[in-house]
């Protein structure tokens, strides 16, 4: 059975500063039961998760969290909870910044594996429920900028046990996640000028995220994905045409190729000769 952390042991409460000691049991215990509904909808939300999505990029564990070692951080990060949660977690949890669990991923790497909803692009005056899109607008983009901005910087030169840094994670999802937006913008839109413009906003969401991560590390950009064994740069191509494959489509796969191909090597053109000695070898 699924166990949930005590309050009490993530942070101290002087009963001295909040009145009586009973008043102060009292409130802990209040405290505790909320954390303890808002750990299982974590736990829950993870397993759903994990259970649901087909994707690799998104093949989380169940065992996230566990009897013996509760990783509420990691949880947070990878399952599709709202940002406030996730700056909550990074408050109680930040020893577990460094904290890698079975599969030896960080927290970093699980916000940047998250799968992103495609509303999250959407702007409110295309979208008929009013208030919704505000309400997750980029929220992946945002908890994974708030994630890399709270972890040491090691965090984003760290490997998991695949030989993947949170960097190619996020790649996986950032590409997925506007082919998929794209697609869906395609196919229900009927103007096409209104789809050019929200993807080119999906895209320049996309680059600005990957262009923070590799501020962070820029040696990144010269490690080569433990899965597929590509660089970065190419690691683009790979995923955007496996993922409009899926789609059964030919979406315009050289603009969302193309575009973030060429923004991932303006960070480092030195590694265009990198990919021709590939090519030549071959």
């Amino acid at each position: 059975p699924f166990k949930c952390p005590f309050v009490l042991n993530s942070y101290p409460i002087d009963p001295g500063l909040m009145g009586a000691k009973k008043e102060a049991v009292r409130e802990e215990q209040v405290i505790s039961l909320f954390w303890a509904k808002v750990a299982s909808l974590l736990h829950a939300a993870t397993v759903a998760h994990a259970t649901n999505q087909n994707d690799d990029s998104a093949n989380l564990p169940a065992s996230l969290i566990d009897d013996e070692n509760v990783f509420m951080l990691h949880s947070a990060c990878s399952a599709p909870s709202p940002l406030a949660i996730v700056r909550l977690c990074l408050s109680l949890y930040p020893e577990q910044l460094l904290s890698r669990d079975q599969d030896g991923k960080l927290p970093l790497h699980h916000a940047a594996c998250r799968k992103w909803d495609i509303r999250e692009f959407r702007k409110t005056n295309d979208d008929k429920l009013i208030g919704m899109p505000n309400l997750i607008q980029k929220e992946s983009s945002k908890a994974l900028v708030l994630v890399l901005n709270s972890s040491p910087a090691e965090a984003a030169r760290t490997f998991d046990n695949e030989g993947r840094l949170p960097f190619h994670c996020a790649i996986d999802s950032a590409v997925r996640a506007v082919v998929d937006y794209t697609f869906t913008n395609r196919k229900f839109s009927k103007r096409g000028s209104e789809s050019e413009d929200d993807t080119d906003d999906a895209l320049f969401t996309v680059v600005k995220d990957l262009r923070a991560m590799i501020r962070v590390s820029p040696e990144t950009m010269e490690k080569r994905d433990g899965r597929t064994g590509l660089y970065p740069f190419m690691q683009v191509s790979a995923v955007a045409a496996e993922h409009l494959a899926h789609h059964d489509t030919k979406l315009r796969s050289t603009k969302i190729t193309l575009s973030l191909t060429y923004a991932l090597l303006l960070e480092n053109p030195s590694l265009v000769s990198v990919g021709l000695k590939n090519i030549i070898q071959r």
